[in-house]
C-alpha cells in the first residue's frame, strides 16, 4: 500500500496541472459519450452504483484526512464536532463509525453497533486511516449510505440522456478552449513575475482590461511592483544620504578627537606640548634612553623677570612675551626626536636626545643669541622691553635615575642661574 501511494506522488509531482485536467476531462469525455440508449438501460443500476460509490468515496476520501490529523494531534472533541456536521450536512449518511487500531468504536452517529447493520456494495464505504507524517495506523472510518436515489434515477427520461451527452461534449469542447488558453495566460504571468528585479523595476507587463479575478491580480501585481520599484529607489536614495552623513559624521568626529586630544596635550596659548604630555613623553623617552644607554640631556628654562611684565603692562602682553617666546624655542631645537613643552607659567622645559652637554649649553646659548636679534617686545604699541631667560642644564646616561629625579637636578642648575644674576646658564651633572 505504501509503495503505491509513493507511485501515486511521484506521479502527481511530475504531471502538471494542465496535463491533469485535460486528461481527467477526455477521459471523462470518452466515457459518456461511450454510453448508448441501450447500454443506460440495461446498465443503468450499475453505472448507478458506480457514481454513488464514486460520490461515496469521494466523501470518505474527504474526511479521512482530517479525521487522520485529528486523532494524530489528540483532538477528539473536534472530531466529534465535525463528524456530526458531515452526518447532519449529508442527508444520504445514514451510519458514520470511527473505530481505532485496536477496533475500538471511538465515535458512532448512532447508538446500535456495527454488527446489526448488513453491508451492501452500493451504500457502504469504508477507509484506513493514516497518520499522515509517520504512516502509522490509526483506525478505520466506515460510512452507511441510504439507496433511495435508484428509484428516482429509473425514472429519466431517455431523450434528456441524449440531449445531456450532446451537451456535455459541447460544453467539454468550450471549457477546454478556456482552460488553455487560461492557462497560457497564467503562464505568462508567472514568468513575468519570477523574472522581475525590483533593482532594475522591470516587470514586462502591460495593464489588462480583464474584469475577472485574474486581471484582478494581474493589475494587482502591476501596482505592486510599481509601488515596490518606488521603495526600492527611495530606499536606495536612503541608504546614500545615510552613508553620506555617517562619512560625514565619523570624519567630524574624527577632527573633534584629534582637536581634543590636541587641547589634551598642548598648551593652547603657545601651542606647545603641556606638562601632561611632557610626562608622558618623558617616561618613553628615558626608557629608550636606558635600553639604548645614550645620552640624555634635560633643560629647565625660566623667562626673567617675568612677573613684573605681567605686573607693568598686563597679562595680555604676558601672552603675547609666551608665544612669541615660543616660536623662537622651536626655531632653535628643529630636529623631531627633540621635545620642548610649557612647564607651566613662564618656565619651559628642553629635552635633547643623545646629546652632550656641551652641545645642549650651545642650544641655550642660541637661543640666548635669538633673543638678544629679537632686540625689544613691543604689543601694539606697548613697549614691553628685552626679554632674557635663565637657563639650568643637566645630561646624564640615565641608569636607574627617574625623570622626577632628573627635572629637580635641571631645577637646582635653574635655580643656581638666578641667584647668579639671571640671563645665564648653569649645569648639574
Amino acid at each position: 500500500m505504501r509503495q503505491v501511494l509513493a507511485l501515486i506522488r511521484k506521479i502527481n509531482e511530475t504531471i502538471t496541472i494542465e496535463s491533469k485536467v485535460i486528461i481527467g476531462i477526455v477521459i471523462f469525455t470518452i466515457l459518456v459519450i461511450s454510453l448508448d440508449r441501450y447500454q443506460l438501460y440495461t446498465n443503468i443500476i450499475t453505472e448507478f452504483q458506480k457514481a454513488k460509490k464514486a460520490q461515496h468515496e469521494l466523501l470518505i476520501n474527504t474526511i479521512a484526512p482530517i479525521i487522520s490529523l485529528n486523532i494524530s494531534l489528540g483532538l477528539d472533541k473536534s472530531n466529534r464536532d465535525y463528524l456530526d456536521h458531515i452526518a447532519e450536512q449529508n442527508s444520504n449518511v445514514k451510519l458514520l463509525v470511527v473505530t481505532s487500531a485496536q477496533d475500538k468504536i471511538i465515535y458512532s452517529s448512532s447508538s446500535k453497533e456495527m454488527g446489526e447493520h448488513i453491508h451492501y456494495m452500493t451504500n457502504y464505504a469504508k477507509k484506513e486511516l493514516f497518520d499522515t507524517v509517520t504512516q502509522e495506523r490509526l483506525g478505520q472510518i466506515d460510512i452507511h449510505f441510504d439507496s433511495q436515489e435508484y428509484s428516482k434515477m429509473i425514472r429519466k427520461n431517455i431523450f434528456s440522456t441524449i440531449f445531456m451527452i450532446m451537451l456535455i461534449v459541447t460544453l467539454l469542447s468550450i471549457f477546454i478552449y478556456i482552460l488553455k488558453k487560461e492557462f497560457k495566460y497564467l503562464a505568462t504571468l508567472s514568468d513575468s513575475v519570477l523574472n522581475y528585479d525590483p533593482s532594475e523595476n522591470r516587470l514586462n507587463l502591460a495593464p489588462t482590461t480583464r474584469k475577472d479575478e485574474v486581471g484582478i491580480i494581474h493589475n494587482a501585481i502591476l501596482s505592486m511592483s510599481i509601488k515596490i520599484g518606488n521603495y526600492t529607489q527611495l530606499l536606495k536614495e536612503v541608504n546614500i544620504s545615510l552613508e553620506e552623513k555617517v562619512k560625514e559624521r565619523t570624519q567630524e568626529l574624527e577632527e573633534a578627537n584629534k582637536k581634543l586630544e590636541h587641547l589634551a596635550l598642548n598648551d593652547p596659548l603657545t601651542q606647545l606640548p603641556n606638562r601632561r604630555h611632557l610626562e608622558s613623553y618623558t617616561h618613553k623617552s628615558l626608557s629608550f634612553a636606558k635600553r639604548q644607554k645614550s645620552l640624555f640631556s634635560l633643560v629647565m628654562c625660566d623667562i626673567d623677570h617675568f612677573k613684573l611684565v605681567n605686573d607693568n603692562h598686563g597679562h595680555i602682553s604676558g601672552d603675547f612675551v609666551l608665544q612669541e617666546l615660543a616660536k623662537i624655542l622651536k626655531s632653535v631645537v628643529k630636529r623631531d626626536i627633540d621635545f620642548i613643552a610649557r612647564y607651566g607659567g613662564e618656565e619651559f622645559v628642553l629635552l635633547f636626545h643623545d646629546t652632550t652637554l656641551e652641545d645642549s649649553v650651545k642650544i641655550c646659548k642660541n637661543i640666548q643669541k635669538k633673543l638678544l636679534d629679537y632686540g625689544e617686545f613691543v604689543y601694539e604699541e606697548n613697549v614691553i622691553g628685552k626679554i632674557t631667560m635663565s637657563f639650568g642644564v643637566t645630561s646624564l646616561v640615565p641608569d636607574s635615575e627617574t625623570i622626577e629625579e632628573i627635572i629637580e637636578l635641571a631645577d637646582i642648575a635653574l635655580y643656581k642661574a638666578k641667584e647668579d644674576g639671571r640671563d645665564c646658564i648653569r649645569v648639574n651633572t
